[in-house]
């Protein structure tokens, strides 16, 4: 019976990958043109490519339609050699594919040589216009496993069906922090989907771990989709340097999270500590996290600085189970600065936390041009910020914050927005929102300003139907002590809002609150004086008079 041959080069045929890859190296050394492997039928083969030489040689590798599947733990094991796998006939098929191997992945990098730092010792690897599927059981990146310095750009594929019994159910990749260097990366995902990968750890469907380096991790138009890590990270997750030396940028854009789940936080997308996170044009959508943040979660230590924009991002019917941020969650660090503008949070929930859309602790937190609709929490249904110094004081401008709620049971808090310390609010429309305190918005130990706010249509239980202020915690009655709580209300219009008891309601060691207006007579927008008008219940309470 004759045999069909496995692949070719140029016009010769090979009976396996391994022996055409030596003649396509053996090729290019030669200075020959056409080096390019072609499959010529489905192939089960495992491949170690290593080269000692000063130059790397890079190999490239096309499916042309067929399928490869692991023989080993391995289909592809890279050492010194570069790897470029494409698919020039998509229509016919191409895929690296693994059914019944576990413990085996498509592509194993682990480039640790010393020289690794300079990008001419970088490993490369292309994937394009192909499909992974079906690697399961290895301890980290069930398909792609690389770490050390690497230059790695996925373009138009799908990665589906891996699992890791740690990170990186799909793709897992680090530096090689050996105590002598550290050793950069770069990564590029463009297009393609990740879907169905699951994580015994974090990262269900790519772990990148961060580094000393000026690394990149750049992912554009790619959907993450049913992916599920045992702890943080369902679709995505970044774990950097617990230190100033971190030095990688992360830039996601136009971009997908959906249906992704996570055993602790950061259901769709989970990034710490990463020197700066850009995300524009990115979806949220029905993902779901056991803690904190169903749809996003940003975070670093509180010593240290990480810089995040957030543009033109929609986060819709996510979910935190346990805890806050049922669509997004910012925690810790007087120096995590997040701009926020031109996003729409509906429809998020935190079930057992605060913040159903959004959850922000002790973040410089700049948001502008936003809508928070439709979300629900235990406590501030819509947005809940906390900024305990002025060095972290945040800012919520040109907003709309409409139709969020709390359960009405007593003690619920801010339907709208709840607010701890130094957080001024500008410009922005907060209606329709329900809680048992403070409908719309929920002042504590409050030092701020809430400038030309449009505050109607809201309704609270107990008290303060428009705005509850609330000092509970021991304010000072001096001036000069950290803990004088101060509210100024400046040309806002406060009205149409329902409660039993009053539309403003400022509590117990709420010490100094100003109502008036806003601007001056003579300037381009002249005086705009403060309203509480058509109100049920008192204009103003005060507690105890």
């Amino acid at each position: 019976m004759e045999h069909t041959p496995a692949a070719r080069v140029g016009e010769e045929e090979y009976d396996s990958i391994r022996k055409a890859v030596e003649a396509a190296k053996e090729a290019a050394k030669s200075g020959e043109e056409d080096t390019t492997v072609y499959l010529l039928r489905d192939v089960t083969e495992s491949v170690k490519l290593t080269d000692n030489a000063q130059e790397k040689t890079q190999i490239v590798i096309d499916l042309n339609g067929y399928t490869l599947s692991p023989e080993g733990g391995y289909i592809f094991n890279l050492l010194g050699v570069d790897l470029k796998l494409t698919n020039s006939t998509p229509d016919k098929g191409g895929m690296i594919a693994s059914e019944d191997a576990k413990g085996s992945r498509a592509v194993y990098v682990n480039n640790t040589t010393k020289l690794s730092t300079s990008p001419a010792n970088y490993v490369k690897l292309t994937l394009k216009d192909l499909t992974i599927r079906g690697f399961q059981g290895a301890l980290e990146g069930g398909a792609v496993y690389v770490n050390g310095s690497a230059d790695i750009k996925i373009s138009n594929c799908i990665i589906a069906d891996c699992s890791a019994a740690g990170n990186g159910g799909a793709l897992f990749l680090r530096p090689n922090n050996a105590g002598w260097t550290d050793s950069p990366y770069s990564l590029m995902i463009k297009g393609g989907k990740i879907t169905g990968n699951t994580a015994g750890a974090s990262g269900g469907g790519i772990y990148v771990g961060g580094g000393y380096s000026e690394n990149t991790v750049v992912i554009d138009g790619t959907q993450f989709e049913n992916n599920k890590s045992t702890t943080y990270g369902g679709g995505f997750a970044f774990n950097g340097n617990n230190n100033t030396n971190e030095a990688t940028d992360i830039t996601i854009q136009d971009t997908e999270f959906k249906g992704n789940n996570a055993g602790s936080n950061g259901a769709g997308a989970n990034i710490g500590w990463a020197k700066k996170a850009f995300l524009s044009g990115v979806e949220f959508t029905e993902n779901r996290a056991v803690s904190n943040g169903g749809g996003l979660r940003l975070y670093n230590n509180k010593d240290y600085g990480q810089d995040a924009s957030i543009t033109d991002c929609t986060f819709t019917e996510n979910m935190a189970v346990k805890g806050s941020g049922g669509g997004l969650y910012l925690y810790e660090g007087c120096l995590l600065q997040v701009e926020i503008a031109d996003c729409m949070m509906s429809e998020n929930t935190a079930l057992a936390g605060s913040g159903g859309g959004i959850y922000s602790y002790n973040t410089k937190l700049t948001m502008s041009k936003c809508r928070v609709i439709g979300n629900r929490s235990l406590n501030a249904g819509g947005i809940y910020v906390h900024s305990n110094k002025e060095a972290v004081r945040s800012v919520i401008s040109d907003s709309e914050i409409r139709g969020n709620q709390v359960p009405a049971s007593a003690d619920t808090c801010g339907g709208g927005l709840y607010v701890y310390y130094y957080v001024n609010v500008i410009n922005t429309t907060i209606m329709q929102n329900k809680a048992y305190n403070g409908g719309g918005v929920f002042l504590n130990q409050y030092k701020g300003i809430l400038k030309n706010v449009n505050i109607k249509e809201n309704q609270a239980y107990g008290n303060g139907g428009a705005v509850y202020m609330s000092g509970s915690w021991g304010g000072s009655n001096n001036p000069s002590a950290s803990n004088y709580y101060t509210a100024s209300l400046q040309g806002c219009k406060i009205v149409q809002n329902k409660c039993p008891a009053s539309a403003v309601y400022i509590g117990t060691g709420t010490n100094n609150v100003e109502i008036s207006g806003s601007g001056e007579e003579n300037s381009e927008d002249g005086w705009i004086p403060t309203e509480i008008s058509g109100n049920t219940g008192r204009g103003i309470q005060i507690e105890g008079r």
